[in-house]
């Protein structure tokens, strides 16, 4: 009588798992359900290109042998960080640089120095911005045994919880 989760493996469970909305929704004239084979490429890590910069998990609910419920993580790990950090300094170093190097926007040609700014703007800069990222992700280290042992000691914890 205990809901046992169950994490999704195979084909076979993906599509359970993608099933069991249509199911449980079954006779909601409300429930629009979605397509089986186009929700399966979604969570497809072959097939979905975002799978290139995120993970995901689904899990399902069993009780008695059959599918109670379903959930589904997805994590961007340092895509986001680094993004929301590229955001920003994309919009603080080009003003910067233009502001110091003398750009008039007025103007059709101009100064040496605006010149050579444009040019670290869009070159040097990045640049080094990509060495700087390229350091970065090369200190982030979590293989799949790393990953392993992160969520042993996630279950202990909430074994010991219970």
């Amino acid at each position: 009588m205990r809901v046992e989760i169950k994490e999704v493996t195979s084909k076979k469970e993906l599509r359970k798992f993608v099933k069991f909305n249509i199911d449980l929704y079954a006779g909601n004239s409300y429930h629009v359900p979605g397509l089986i084979d186009e929700e399966m490429m979604t969570l497809d890590p072959k097939k979905n290109p975002a799978f290139e910069v995120c993970d995901s998990v689904c899990y399902l609910a069993y009780k008695d042998g059959k599918v109670v419920g379903r959930i589904a993580g997805i994590v961007n790990a340092l895509t986001g960080i680094f993004f929301k950090a590229g955001m920003a300094l994309g919009g603080v170093i080009p003003g910067f640089v233009l502001a110091k190097v003398g750009y008039d926007a007025a103007i059709a040609e101009q100064t040496p120095l605006a010149q050579q700014g444009i040019l670290w703007l869009v070159c040097v800069i990045p640049a080094i911005l990509l060495v700087l990222a390229m350091f970065i992700i090369s200190k982030y280290e979590l293989s799949d045994e790393k990953m392993v042992e992160i969520n042993t000691a996630i279950e202990e914890r909430h074994k010991s919880n219970d």
